[in-house]
């Protein structure tokens, strides 16, 4: 089973839901950035980066800038 596949299966909705409201509190505790990007790396990610993802199927993401509305998509091999 294949890294992404494995961080996916072991996530409960209820722990997700959870692990999102306590990084939403801290953001707006003012807590630094590093420890809200730690809590979000320990708890959804351990470690995983976007090249751990398989060539295939291939994944594309999309952001949006909330203040602009551009959008920028990415994937394993590019950023557009």
């Amino acid at each position: 089973m294949d890294v992404v596949a494995k961080a996916t299966a072991r996530i409960r909705p209820t722990s997700f839901r959870r692990a999102c409201d306590r990084a939403w509190v801290a953001s707006r505790a003012e807590v630094p950035r590093t420890k809200s990007v730690a809590a979000y790396d320990a708890r959804l990610f351990n470690g995983a980066t976007l090249q751990d993802i398989t060539d295939r199927p291939r994944f594309t993401f999309m952001a949006t800038n909330l203040q602009t509305g551009s959008g920028w998509r990415f994937a394993k091999d590019y950023a557009a």
